[in-house]
This record gives structure tokens, sequence and C-alpha cells, in this order.
């Protein structure tokens, strides 16, 4: 028998509370990780491992910050842990499914990768019809157009190897998966989808951001492994970084 769902004040003050969780443990995250040393840190493993920077001083430390919020994503994704471990909860309704076979899920990341490519270049076209044309970020871009050196290193290494790691396991296996267990999927995916494209303080990617998020989270529950998501947010983000790199004007959001 299918478990009742919440009426929807109760499902709100549900979403609240996640919502909250979610934003109380980045904070918390993000004044850790700016108390830590980790710039100069970053500095010197970036240079030791592609060499001196080809870009200003000014513009260098942007490129460093970037690897500090997938960083402070993954934080936030162990801290949410404990947190909501500490709160005397009733046990909720699973969501997800056993875990499919490894080939099965292979087959699901394939497709679900071909999914967020296309459909990010379908919204990018149809936005641009509609005259609000989508945009990566502009440090992405400015970064993506310097000469191959430490730069592209260290985006490739937040966007493509970090990212979907953390954001992964903040966004989804926290925030989606205990929303859908406490008021369902359709609220579950609206809540992660809108809340992912907000982070990433870029508005005119926001619609391709929620549609990434809402194949992130589907190829979740499809498989019932947190691994096909991050493959396929690893896919989508490697396909990005390398389409803005060989061809920037034709690539929508994506890193």
């Amino acid at each position: 028998m299918a478990a009742k769902r919440p009426d929807l004040r109760t499902a709100a003050t549900a979403i609240g509370t996640e919502l909250t969780f979610v934003l109380l443990a980045f904070f918390v995250a993000l004044l850790l990780v700016s108390a830590l040393p980790l710039r100069p840190v970053i500095d010197t493993l970036a240079r030791h491992a592609f060499g001196p920077p080809s870009v200003a001083p000014d513009v260098w430390r942007l490129v460093v910050g970037i690897l500090l919020t997938p960083l402070t994503t993954l934080l936030a994704a162990y801290l949410h842990r404990g947190l909501t471990r500490l709160l005397p909860e009733p046990e909720p309704e699973p969501v997800l499914p056993p875990p499919a076979p490894l080939l099965a899920s292979a087959g699901q990341v394939l497709l679900h990768l071909l999914l967020a490519v296309l459909g990010s270049y379908a919204i990018a076209i149809l936005m641009h019809v509609l005259g609000a044309p989508v945009a990566e970020q502009q440090l992405v871009v400015e970064i993506s157009r310097a000469p191959l050196g430490p730069e592209i290193g260290l985006l490739a290494v937040s966007a493509v190897l970090l990212a979907p790691l953390s954001e992964e396991l903040l966004f989804r296996d926290r925030l989606f998966r205990r929303v859908a267990e406490r008021t369902g999927l359709a609220p579950a995916y609206a809540t992660s989808a809108l809340l992912f494209a907000a982070v990433h303080l870029n508005l005119q990617g926001f619609v391709v951001y929620a549609w990434l998020a809402v194949v992130f989270a589907r190829v979740y529950m499809v498989t019932g492994r947190l691994g096909a998501a991050v493959a396929v947010h690893l896919g989508n983000n490697a396909i990005t970084l390398a389409a803005l790199v060989l061809a920037p004007e034709v690539t929508p959001p994506g890193p």
C-alpha cells in the first residue's frame, strides 16, 4: 500500500525545514573553509601540478577560489548528515529502489547523459529564440579562453571531479532524497532543482541548471545509485568544459 502523502501545509513545513538544514550546513561549511588557509595550499599545489599561472594575480586569486566552492559543498553535505542524525524524527518511507545491476545502471547513465547534454542545448536554443539567451558564468568563460595552463587545470578539477561528487552528495543524496521521503517525488524534484539552479548564481543559466538537476535526480531514482548521478554530472561537465575550450560561443551552462 502506498504511503499517505502529507497535506500541503505539512509538506511546505517539511520542505522549509529541509532547506533550512541545507542552508545552515552550507553556511557553517563556508565559515569553516574561509577560516582555513586553503588558498595558499591550492596555489602551491596548482603551480606544482600545472605550472605558473598565465593570468594577472587578481584573476588567479579568483581562479583559486573556484576550488573552494565544491570543497565547501562537500563539507556541507557531511555537516548536514551529522545535523539530521541529531534530530528526533520518525523513520521515513524509503523512496529509492534497490540498486540496479551495474550494466543496467551504466545504460541509464548513458541515456541520462544524452538527456542532460541534448536537453541543455535544446533549452539554450529555445531561450535564444525567446530573446533570453543562456550564458555561462563570466569567469568560467574567461578561463576557458585562456591558454592551456593551471587555470584550465583547476577549472577541470573543480568542475569535472569535485563538483559532481560534492553537489550530488548535498543536493541529491541529502536534499532530494529527504524531501522525497517526507513529501513525495514532485516536491523533491522541484525543490532540489530550484536550489541547485539558484546556488550557481547565474540567472541566464537558471533554466539549464534546473533541467540538469532534474536529470541527475531522475537517474538517481531510476538506478538507486548515487554513483549514477555523479557519473552523469561528471560526464555532462566534462563535455561542457571541452565544448567551452573548443567552441565557447555555442556552449550552454554546465560546470
